[in-house]
């Protein structure tokens, strides 16, 4: 469903903007879990190479190995900050979205809400004031219009619509 009312990078009907940073989030987590292992593990097989007979010019390349395990996990969290920063601002657009609609719309019911109790009570079938006179409907409903008027014109002034 495609709201024209929101910015387009919210309301594109794909979805792109807001999938985007869960799917890299999960891949991330993903790589995360498979790299967690490998840090623990290669510090501890490098200083366990000659219990295990291996030489000593072969401690340059785990070390090596260390150090590649490091850097990416060191990448897998700058990117996990980054990712979880780009979630963040998106659902913060999207409240502000959604909080802008929320406030027209109560504004809408506020204006719509005396108008409706107007209509009520002098849809009752008893006697109310100005009911008998020959101008009653019209002046109820300028009364009625009138209202609409000073509700909006408050409202604009306080900027609320």
């Amino acid at each position: 469903m495609h709201f024209p009312c929101l910015p387009p990078s919210i309301s594109e009907p794909d979805g792109k903007l807001r999938v985007f940073p869960i799917v890299q989030r999960r891949n991330i987590l993903v790589f995360r879990r498979i790299v967690s292992p490998q840090r623990n593990i290669m510090p501890q097989i490098r200083d366990r190479l000659s219990l295990i007979g291996i030489r000593g010019e072969m401690s340059i390349y785990f070390n090596d190995l260390v150090d590649h395990v490091e850097k990416t996990w060191q990448t897998l969290e700058e990117q996990k900050e980054v990712v979880e920063g780009l979630h963040d601002s998106t659902a913060a657009l999207l409240n502000t979205t959604t909080n802008e609609v929320v406030r027209v719309l109560t504004v809408i019911s506020v204006i719509l809400l005396p108008l409706t109790l107007i209509a009520s009570v002098f849809g009752m079938n008893i006697p109310l004031p100005f009911a008998d006179r020959p101008f009653a409907l019209e002046f109820i409903l300028g009364g009625m219009l009138l209202l609409i008027i000073i509700m909006v014109v408050i409202f604009r002034k306080l900027k609320w619509l």
